[in-house]
């Protein structure tokens, strides 16, 4: 029932990104992923990270955002509608992920339900806000809870506290991916690991 009452809330900030326009509806992205599907739209048509120079910015810092953003433009339709769905899968995803780590962590189903509705309910569904405005946050967020989810499955199924190359490695390309997502993004990720490997070695010796 609780989850079903977040429907609405979860929709809204989607609905309010919905403009009618005499050729029919389409979706608008907040100000600064405009900014960010201008730079994808002149990508996409051949003519590299540009931007008109009649409306000169700063440039961007999240160049792997823009690329997908640039793909979006190949596809037949509305661009911004596919960055929405996007954003909205990973949210989902992002969700999925912080189910099983409060499983994984010995909690059970319901525990780990309330964990998902808390999350959701954070700060006034602001997770669901920056999944509408076409921003890379949800992208953000879900690699960081991948991260996260990706340390815990470990410690669950490792009957040890050693650390496999694998583990390490899924970690890292996650740290590389936030970093492409965002230029600034990879590094608490990045620090994470040091620490994980620093405690990995001290293990082992």
């Amino acid at each position: 029932i609780t989850s079903l009452a977040c429907v609405p809330f979860a929709l809204a900030p989607l609905l309010e990104m919905r403009v009618n326009g005499e050729d029919g509806s389409y979706f608008n992205l907040i100000d600064d992923a405009m900014i960010s599907m201008t730079y994808a739209k002149l990508l996409a048509l051949g003519e590299g990270l540009s931007f008109p120079s009649f409306a000169p910015t700063e440039g961007i810092t999240n160049p792997g955002w823009v690329g997908v953003m640039a793909i979006a433009h190949l596809i037949p339709g509305d661009p911004a509608l596919y960055i929405l769905a996007v954003n909205y899968g990973l949210l989902l995803a992002t969700l999925f992920m912080i189910y099983k780590s409060v499983v994984y962590l010995g909690g059970n189903t319901t525990f780990a339900f309330l964990a998902v509705i808390t999350y959701s309910l954070w700060n006034g569904f602001q997770v669901f806000q920056w999944a509408a405005s076409g921003l890379e946050a949800s992208a953000l967020g879900f690699l960081y809870m991948a991260f996260v989810y990706t340390i815990i499955a470990q410690r669950h199924q490792a009957d040890s506290n050693e650390w496999p190359l694998r583990a390490f490695v899924v970690l890292a390309a996650l740290g590389v991916a936030a970093t492409v997502v965002r230029l600034d993004s990879g590094l608490p990720l990045f620090v994470a690991l040091i620490g994980l490997m620093i405690h990995s070695l001290a293990y082992q010796g």
